[in-house]
């Protein structure tokens, strides 16, 4: 991912913990091939808060300059890293960030990498 890539959370106003996002947060997209809705659905998660809604995958609540889950969901395997770039109302801007493993390891590793400093305690 060497260009900047946008994608929308959406659905936050049905989530307490959206509440607690904030600009600058990472935020960790998680694919949810079991939603019956949308199997291309990538349900959004702030790390030690839960899920705060999902990556928007309609034409018509895809803000313009964003990718739809549908573009996004073969770009990684099961889990990728984001950062909140904005909020407006109900709906926050992320940016997706390239996550570097280490060579062999798993991919719930990444949870690990990207704790927030209540959680390095």
């Amino acid at each position: 991912m060497h260009k900047k890539i946008y994608a929308a959370i959406i659905g936050m106003k049905y989530y307490p913990s959206s509440l607690k996002v904030k600009v600058g947060d990472p935020v960790f997209l998680v694919k949810d091939p079991d939603n019956l809705s949308d199997p291309e659905a990538i349900r959004v998660v702030l790390p030690s808060h839960g899920q705060v809604g999902y990556i928007a995958n309609n034409s018509t609540s895809v803000p313009r300059g964003c990718r739809s889950a549908g573009r996004i969901y073969d770009s990684f395997r099961q889990q990728t890293l984001g950062v909140v770039q904005f909020i407006f109302h109900d709906i926050a801007i992320i940016e997706l960030k390239e996550v570097a493993t280490k060579p062999g390891a798993e991919e719930k590793e990444v949870f690990i990498m990207y704790r927030t400093p209540s959680e390095q305690l």
